[in-house]
Formats: C-alpha cells, structure tokens, sequence
C-alpha cells in the first residue's frame, strides 16, 4: 500500500558528487502522483497522500490494463502539448467535472517502481529499480500516449543545461 513521503531537493553539483556513477533524468513539469494498480483498477495519489482517482480515467485503465495488480509506480502526469493548464484544470483545486479536452491532453510519466504485481522492489538501487522498470515497460506494451518512462543520461552540469534549454523543468539526479 502506498504511503506518502516527503521529495528531497539538492543542488545539481551537491547531488553529483553524492554518487559514485551519477545519472540524470528529464523533470517534467507535471503533477507528481503516484499510480497503484489494485484488483478494483488504479488508485492516483498525491506525494501526500490526496487521491485523485478517477481524474484521469484512460490512465488509470491503461495502467489496469498493463500492470499486475500489487504495481505501484511513481511518476508525473503531465499535458502531452507541454500546457500546465490543463494538467492544473484536472487535478487543481476545482470540484468541478474536468473539461474532457484537458484530460485528453494528459499522460503519465513514470521514473521510479515501488512494488510490481505485489513484490517490493524499493529496497533495490535506483539502478536495479530502472532495470525493473524498463523491463516491465517494454512487457507491458503500454500506449505511449499515455504513460511512458524516462530514460536516464551520465549526469553533467552540461547535460542539466541541455535539458533546461530544451524546456524542462530541469533534472533529477
């Protein structure tokens, strides 16, 4: 079962030197929210904890679809046209019924695994965790239009630079 956690934030240089074989991943410029396939479907929730199941239903079911019940995913769901608008006119703070044109716009963008189909794997490196991912990913034959997983790069303060010049938010490492 998902439990929400606080995010940690470090300088760019202050977290390449932490590691020993630093790698670096596109922050995309989303909600975070975490995905929990469950046998009832996929369950959405914030980093802390707020659900917002049934915001984004074609997600939802694809992830349903594609993962075994038990998967927990980390990642973002962004606007595929680049517009935080939309992403905000689902999940922000209205009650209101989203606006279908906005949720069309949306995928998710997963960059970490918790748990996959019921086994926990966030005991494993990051490393070993992306294997899992990617791995699970390409078994899943998921639609691209709506979820995908981000790639890792060799960190730099080059490569940081490339992202945010490319209009990222900027980078994890």
């Amino acid at each position: 079962m998902f439990k929400p956690q606080q995010a940690k934030a470090a300088s760019v240089a202050e977290a390449i030197a932490s590691c020993r074989e630093p790698v670096m991943e596109i922050k995309c410029d989303g909600w975070r929210m975490v995905a929990s396939v469950e046998e009832s479907g996929t369950r959405l929730f914030s980093r802390t904890g707020k659900e917002y199941t049934g915001k984004a239903k074609a997600i939802e079911e694809e992830l349903a679809r594609a993962f075994k019940p038990g998967t927990v995913l980390d990642g973002e769901i962004l606007s595929l046209d680049h517009d935080c608008t939309a992403v905000t006119n689902v999940f922000g703070k209205s009650s209101s019924e989203p606006k279908p044109e906005d949720v069309e716009k949306l995928t998710y963008v997963t960059f970490d695994i918790v748990d996959l189909g019921g086994h926990e794997v966030s005991h494993l490196s990051l490393a070993e965790r992306r294997r899992v991912l990617t791995e699970a990913y390409d078994l899943a034959e998921i639609d691209p239009t709506l979820s995908v997983y981000i790639r890792q790069h060799k960190a730099s303060e080059e490569q940081y630079t490339t992202f945010v010049q490319g209009g990222f938010e900027g980078a994890m490492v």
